[in-house]
């Protein structure tokens, strides 16, 4: 996540803040990427939504979502806590939703849409493993 502007938690703590302006600023946000991140090879925990599937369920294009059933709800997560996942090897689709998964790869931030939802990072999988 990007770093919280203090000016607004103090103006939010002391109760100075409107309801719009507290959405505005979320929403401001939630579109703001971390650009230090970009080309980093690491790991990331989350759940995995399948963007395309063939007959055998298997999808090689996934979103990483922070939390459980993030797909199916209104609204999705904001587009920086959300990771398009390009993986070619394909995972099996059958229980991702609510399997919690580590992905293995390349971080970039790079804007990315589907009919699910906008992102701000993609990421070059290695590896997905099931969260221990």
């Amino acid at each position: 996540m990007p770093p919280l502007d203090q000016t607004v938690v103090k103006r939010y703590q002391a109760g100075e803040m409107k309801e719009d302006e507290i959405a505005a600023y979320l929403d401001k946000l939630g579109l703001t990427v971390v650009t230090t991140v970009d080309n980093t090879y690491g790991k990331i925990p989350g759940y995995l939504v399948p963007l395309n599937m063939n007959k055998d369920q298997i999808a090689t294009e996934l979103l990483l979502v922070p939390t459980m059933g993030a797909c199916i709800h209104v609204p999705p997560p904001p587009p920086n806590q959300i990771v398009y996942i390009a993986y070619p090897k394909g995972i099996k689709v059958t229980e991702t939703a609510y399997t919690p998964y580590w992905v293995v790869g390349t971080l970039k931030v790079e804007k990315k849409g589907s009919k699910y939802s906008d992102t701000l990072y993609t990421m070059s999988v290695q590896k997905i493993i099931e969260y221990e």
